[in-house]
């Protein structure tokens, strides 16, 4: 199998049907055609025989980059030399690492852990400003952006297997001061901001009473049994929430509420 894109030497083989041998000293003699995804075209190199002697009949021609950008291709053509027949060979392309493994360009290398080794200068672009508990923004981003591309792509499967100290999302995310992830605009802006909202369910509406203790009283008047003069917790008839007295016409009249 061949890299797509890449320069590659294939070879052929001149058969004599006459002799029933491969045929030596031919070369001279060929005319070649490299199809290319179906498409015929003269090789741009000259062929020439590998060895006489030791490899009698086999023929060799160098691809350049351009013809060896297919899917498929088939090196044919003929000879002039009576009852001698070019046997074609036929080339699958694919788009295969040409660097050697571990440098630019090729397939990862794994350490003795069977850890993949990556080049972190390499992956950001720059080398980062810093790796530690002083990690800045822009490596951040720079990192997300990496990640997410090779993720969308899927170019990239990776499992983290541990952190540094002080360097696992929990903390870098939990534990990172407010005031510095506080640029207005951000989701660390809001998250400041509602934070400095408070708990909604403990601010008070009325002088001395919450919103929570506020939609019990709600809820004890909309769904509450009625014993008397008490209005019970809804859902909780041992709880009383509303007290109240009843004048000669049925006018209620609330004396107090148990919060």
């Amino acid at each position: 199998m061949a890299s797509r894109g890449k320069s590659v030497t294939v070879t052929y083989t001149a058969y004599d049907s006459t002799t029933s041998k491969r045929k030596t000293g031919d070369v001279g003699n060929h005319t070649l055609r490299w199809i290319k995804d179906g498409s015929s075209a003269a090789p741009t190199n000259a062929a020439a025989e590998v060895d006489a002697t030791n490899a009698p009949g086999e023929y060799k021609l160098t691809l350049t980059a351009a013809e060896a950008t297919c899917d498929f291709g088939t090196l044919t053509g003929f000879s002039v030399t009576a009852n001698v027949e070019i046997v074609p060979t036929k080339v699958t392309f694919e788009n295969l690492p040409t660097a050697a493994p571990g440098a630019n360009g090729g397939v990862p290398t794994v350490d003795a852990s069977n850890q993949v080794l990556a080049n972190v200068n390499q992956w950001l672009g720059v080398a980062p400003a810093a790796l530690n508990n002083n990690l800045v923004q822009a490596d951040v981003e720079r990192w997300v952006n990496v990640i997410v591309s090779a993720l969308v792509s899927g170019a990239v499967q990776a499992q983290v297997v541990s952190y540094a100290a002080g360097q696992d999302p929990a903390t870098l995310v939990l534990g990172a001061t407010a005031t510095t992830w506080n640029t207005a605009g951000t989701i660390g802006n809001k998250i400041n901001s509602a934070a400095s909202a408070g708990n909604p369910w403990v601010q008070q509406v009325e002088t001395g009473i919450t919103t929570l203790q506020v939609m019990e009283i709600i809820a004890a008047a909309l769904g509450g049994n009625i014993d008397g003069t008490t209005v019970y917790a809804a859902n909780n008839p041992g709880t009383p929430r509303i007290h109240y007295t009843t004048d000669v016409t049925g006018l209620r009249t609330i004396t107090s509420l148990t919060l």
